[in-house]
């Protein structure tokens, strides 16, 4: 599964000219390419299936936990990203460093992907995804809408009821082509594969099944970054592919612009 939207490949992160060599064992070739980083933490898998958000409270209890599991896994993600080990009370939310860091974070989200059907997705459309799915969350847990909806009880509210302008203040947002609801699904994209963080404060994404220790890569001439594992860490180190991948700030010719030299990388 390759890293694109509206069915082309937006990025660039190489122009170097690039080759293929073989070496005297059948199984492997050599590709010239840059290791830049190292993958240090791999989050949890995306939890949910390719659809969107069910903002009823008539859908089944299956419908709700799962949405309820996609907002809690964001939202952990999240704080790992963006917090780390930092006491809540002391992040600096202002500081050109951290909102650097949560801009990276919900573009790769995205993929960088912005567009929503002719609008554009920006930090306030993801403030405003994690204030409504917040609210969300918020609404299943004060009604009890998942215990409820499991022993198959209707959820109902007199109109105009205190009961009833809530839910709808809440839900509303989420019937809509909000951008709430574009920021929900466009994550159901992460399916099959995994976030993860780097040594040198990167985030990006590959193919589920990547591991700390992995190697972020930008092969010469590829569109995207590539994530390599050591299969033979000898004098002459072996690689696998584990996937292609996004990290934010690689994906555009970057890596060709730094000063660091280009290998030859032995793949079997």
């Amino acid at each position: 599964m390759s890293i694109y939207y509206h069915g082309e490949f937006p990025y660039n992160a190489s122009n170097r000219i690039g080759t293929v060599k073989w070496t005297t064992r059948a199984e492997e070739i050599i590709l010239q390419g840059v290791p830049i980083d190292e993958v240090t933490f791999v989050h949890a898998n995306y939890p949910g299936i390719d659809v969107g958000m069910s903002a009823d409270l008539e859908s089944t209890a299956e419908d709700i936990q799962r949405n309820i599991d996609i907002i809690k896994w964001e939202k952990t993600m999240a704080g790992i990203t963006l917090y780390g080990s930092v006491p809540f009370d002391q992040v600096d939310w202002y500081s050109d460093r951290f909102m650097s860091r949560v801009d990276t974070y919900w573009r790769t989200l995205l993929a960088n992907d912005t567009d929503a059907d002719g609008d554009t997705l920006t930090f306030d459309s993801y403030l405003e995804y994690c204030a409504v799915h917040t609210a969300y969350i918020d609404l299943m847990a004060k009604y009890k809408v998942v215990e409820r909806r499991t022993t198959g009880e209707e959820i109902y509210f007199p109109p105009e009821s205190d009961e009833d302008k809530y839910c709808h203040a809440t839900l509303e947002p989420l019937r809509n082509r909000s951008a709430a609801q574009h920021f929900f699904r466009r994550l159901a994209r992460l399916r099959g594969r995994q976030i993860f963080n780097t040594a040198d404060g990167r985030i990006g994404f590959t193919i589920s099944g990547v591991q700390p220790g992995d190697i972020v890569c930008v092969l010469n001439n590829s569109w995207t970054p590539h994530v390599l594992r050591i299969v033979d860490s000898g004098e002459n180190k072996v690689y696998k592919f584990v996937g292609d991948g996004y990290v934010h700030g690689l994906m555009n010719g970057e890596t060709d612009e730094m000063d660091l030299p280009v290998h030859d990388l032995v793949l079997a």
